[in-house]
């Protein structure tokens, strides 16, 4: 579905009012998700814009008018059978912070728990990920049957009654217009908002009902502040502890400084300064040691990344890519890391806790436009923040090993008190007080110079080649998995 240039706010509205009162729900699940689409996937809306109220006000009309179409069709009422958690879900991956947030809540609820996966953007492979959950008392995996939009959200709309569950988890992908649609007021379940997809438009975040949880003190203070939820909640981020204390003494068997990050290309190959390849390479040719990449990115990045080495005669030998690893809080440990270099220009913030966990100094790099994106707000005391490579080469020269194993201590300190699995625990159990709210961020001024240079770098042709074939797959991933 394509948009006239002059169809933007109000001829949005109107196209969304017109297909929901002609009846047409279909169409109307398609226009809002493409809207979505659209956003997303133009880089230069990356923090600018959260969530939208007329957007998720249309997907509770569309998900009321469908509940009703089926109690006029004389379908059969809610049958409670089965009570316990049902989690909602878009889609799910073997790697990655979704997965293993709805993990870290199912095996801490106490109740048999249900995860439907809507498919909406591609199906999930099950048996790759059930091994995140074998923690969880009773976990079923559910797959919405192929089909249109309207159709998963009536069957998804029918299973929830069928079931009825005591919570319902919405855990939805950005675009995902049926799960946000199938969830509904007076029903016989509390709704709990994930908001995971936090630095993009994501459908969901002003539902008239239920409650809001965000997962970190960037997210937390932006929704209640920025975005007008006085009422959300906090639900601290958390891995599992690796078994180290603040006070264990490390042995290394090499002088030279290894730095690991680890990230995926969707936080790393984006048109940004600085850029990770050039960092990366100044850090080996400064330092002399050795950096280790963990996480999957694209054949050309990391030639990209070799190229620079090559310029700084850096051996190839001082860089390693390990495309996955099962625990980073381990890994780090196994592998004497002496610092996590987190990924920029979007850092990961459960990788982040993973580098606490193991004890390990922290580098974050401070956005040049959006230190939200950065994620600096949530590192412990004693962690870099830096801008310029400059002040990132300048950490290094300053800090030799014995003084990067005590700001190593000062992090494992952190997660011991702010990132545990006790602290989720308490969470879900007795809520989070303001006192055990998250530290406000910081103000940020931006780099007016570099983020003109970033915004110039997405109007280039390849730039908007990229974005235009990015929507495309998107759009054609969405169309298959109607048939899977």
């Amino acid at each position: 579905m394509s948009f006239s240039r002059s169809e933007g706010g109000q001829g949005l509205h109107h196209e969304i009012d017109r297909l929901i009162s002609a009846g047409d729900l279909e169409a109307a699940l398609k226009y809002v998700e493409n809207i979505v689409e659209r956003v997303f996937c133009e880089p230069l809306n990356t923090a600018q814009i959260f969530g939208d109220r007329f957007l998720d006000a249309s997907c509770e009309e569309i998900g009321r008018l469908a509940l009703r179409e089926r109690a006029a069709s004389g379908a059969a009422g809610a049958t409670p059978s089965r009570g316990g958690v049902v989690f909602i879900a878009s889609k799910l991956q073997a790697s990655g912070g979704h997965t293993a947030v709805l993990a870290d809540i199912a095996c801490r609820v106490r109740s048999p728990v249900t995860i439907v996966l809507t498919g909406t953007v591609g199906p999930t492979d099950v048996s790759a990920i059930k091994h995140a959950f074998r923690n969880a008392p009773a976990v079923e995996f559910v797959c919405v049957p192929p089909g249109s939009r309207l159709s998963k959200l009536r069957w998804l709309q029918s299973f929830l009654l069928e079931i009825s569950p005591d919570t319902v988890w919405l855990a939805n992908h950005h675009q995902d217009s049926v799960a946000v649609s199938a969830v509904q007021p007076g029903q016989s379940y509390v709704l709990k908002y994930l908001h995971h997809g936090d630095h993009h438009l994501c459908l969901g975040v002003f539902l008239s009902f239920g409650e809001h949880y965000d997962l970190h003190s960037m997210g937390f203070w932006n929704c209640r502040d920025g975005l007008k939820k006085p009422d959300n909640k906090y639900l601290p981020l958390i891995v599992a502890d690796p078994g180290v204390s603040s006070s264990d003494e490390r042995e290394f068997s090499s002088s030279a400084i290894v730095s690991c990050t680890a990230a995926g290309k969707n936080k790393i190959e984006h048109a940004y300064w600085p850029n990770y390849s050039d960092v990366i390479a100044e850090v080996l040719e400064k330092t002399g040691g050795r950096h280790i990449h963990v996480g999957r990115l694209s054949w050309f990045y990391r030639l990209k990344i070799r190229r620079a080495m090559a310029r700084r005669m850096v051996p190839f030998s001082a860089l390693e890519y390990i495309p996955y690893v099962p625990s980073v809080a381990r890994f780090l440990q196994e592998r004497k890391v002496d610092l996590y270099l987190a990924s920029f220009p979007y850092a990961g913030a459960r990788t982040s806790v993973e580098a606490m966990a193991a004890g390990v100094a922290i580098a974050g790099h401070d956005h040049s436009e959006k230190r939200f994106l950065g994620a600096v707000d949530m590192l412990p005391t004693g962690s870099c923040v830096w801008s310029t490579p400059d002040q990132l080469i300048d950490f290094l020269a300053e800090n030799d090993r014995a003084a990067l194993i005590q700001r190593g201590r000062l992090a494992r300190m952190h997660y011991e008190k702010y990132h545990s699995p006790e602290s989720l625990m308490h969470a879900l159990e007795s809520g989070v007080g303001e006192s055990d709210f998250p530290p406000r961020p910081l103000s940020k001024k931006t780099d007016e110079l570099n983020a003109a240079l970033l915004r110039s770098a997405q109007f280039t042709f390849l730039g908007v080649f990229k974005r235009r074939g990015l929507r495309y797959f998107r759009a054609l991933k969405a169309a298959l998995s109607r048939f899977r």
